[in-house]
């Protein structure tokens, strides 16, 4: 009785109906509130990256603004200076007097100071032809000269090891003098031209013992720095010294160094325009 019962249980069991637990459906509009949510929170973010590109893009735009601003003035500042020389050069060939030549000396060293390429050229080539002072042809052809032979850099040797970053301080017997070749330098050693023949000699009978105590090497150029040259912004100067760069750490480094073994002046920042690193002046012009 049990049995069959049981065995009835079993038969009956297969044919349970078994029920599965209905899903909840989202109904169209609970489907689109979510959406809406999603694409709500991407736009907050698209929101915030693109205020984000706008701050980068409108403080480098107002980086870019100055710069130009003060680009601009610095030209418009420039054109002024040119301007006045260019009107100083054109009262000075058109002189009275044939035999008054200060004007004229006046205005080439005023090109020189103030004036930047191509136009100093321009305006020294003016005065070169109608002027009648033999010095002054002299001095703006030896100025001629002088540019011709610095568009010529000397180039360092191949292989020269630098090591000089880091030991600004340390004095000349050290380590640090030991290391230094001076071969991965382009030196110019520039003697002042004088009035007076006799101390343009000494002059460079000085620069020439300089370039000898430095070894001489190749990539050292003993040079003539003409009257007319001295007036411009980089080569003033009534002492001997080293300039170099003061972005360059190396070419400092060496300049102290050079500026302690020749006893020269401290070595202060070189002006001249369109230097590449690895360059260094010295002037000889005490």
């Amino acid at each position: 009785m049990s049995q069959s019962g049981c065995s009835g249980r079993h038969r009956q069991f297969p044919f349970v109906k078994r029920t599965a637990t209905p899903r909840k459906r989202f109904s169209t509009s609970e489907f689109l509130g979510f959406g809406w949510e999603v694409l709500k929170g991407i736009g907050v973010a698209v929101a915030a990256l693109l205020s984000f590109w706008a701050n980068q893009s409108a403080n480098e735009a107002k980086v870019a603004i100055d710069a130009a601003r003060v680009k601009l003035d610095e030209q418009g500042q420039q054109y002024q200076v040119d301007l006045k020389v260019y009107e100083l050069v054109e009262r000075a060939i058109a002189k009275q007097k044939a035999d008054d030549d200060r004007q004229e000396r006046a205005a080439a060293a005023m090109v020189e100071s103030l004036t930047r390429e191509p136009l100093r050229s321009d305006l020294k080539n003016v005065l070169r032809a109608h002027t009648v002072d033999q010095e002054l042809i002299k001095q703006i052809d030896r100025a001629n000269q002088f540019d011709a032979e610095d568009a010529l850099p000397v180039k360092p040797q191949p292989g020269a090891k630098m090591g000089l970053s880091g030991f600004t301080d340390l004095p000349l017997s050290s380590a640090f003098a030991q290391t230094v070749d001076l071969k991965a330098f382009h030196l110019d050693i520039l003697y002042c031209e004088s009035r007076d023949t006799d101390k343009t000699e000494e002059r460079r009978i000085k620069a020439e013992e300089f370039r000898n105590a430095l070894g001489g090497t190749a990539n050292i150029r003993v040079r003539l720095l003409p009257t007319l040259v001295q007036a411009r912004r980089g080569y003033q100067s009534a002492s001997n010294e080293v300039r170099a760069r003061i972005d360059q750490p190396d070419d400092l480094a060496a300049a102290k160094l050079i500026s302690t073994k020749l006893r020269l002046e401290q070595a202060t920042n070189l002006q001249i325009d369109a230097r590449r690193k690895s360059y260094l002046l010295i002037l000889v012009c005490a």
